[in-house]
């Protein structure tokens, strides 16, 4: 394979990552979208290609989240600056009272909770 080469399959690739939301990520349409290419392109070449359909753990996260506090001071926090959404969270509406830290407890102050947090 020539310097060219890998850079065609690069650019098709790069394609298909384009035309499907910027991945190409294991089950989304760009991964589809690739293994086909694939397929496509070994048979060309005179493999024999066959699917081997496998599971994994996949989350795709469909919308963005949301976190507000209501009281005592409501407050909208930001999605990048504030706070992230865990692999595998599930969705829903969660609406419960919340339990403060001890500022001085030894496990706070060794994670830098307070630093990190500062002004929040």
């Amino acid at each position: 394979m020539t310097l060219p080469d890998v850079l065609r399959h690069q650019q098709k690739f790069q394609t298909i990552a384009d035309q499907n939301g910027g991945t190409r990520a294991a089950g989304t349409p760009g991964y589809d979208a690739s293994a086909q290419y694939v397929y496509r392109e070994l048979r060309k070449a005179g493999y024999y290609v066959e699917y081997q359909p496998f599971e994994f753990p996949f989350f795709q996260e469909f919308s963005p989240a949301e976190l507000e506090q209501i009281s005592p001071d409501p407050t909208t926090y930001d999605l990048v600056d504030d706070f992230a959404t865990m692999t595998f969270s599930g969705s829903g509406e969660v609406t419960a009272p919340t339990q403060g830290c001890r500022r001085h407890h030894p496990a706070v102050a060794r994670a830098g909770f307070h630093q990190r947090m500062r002004g929040r």
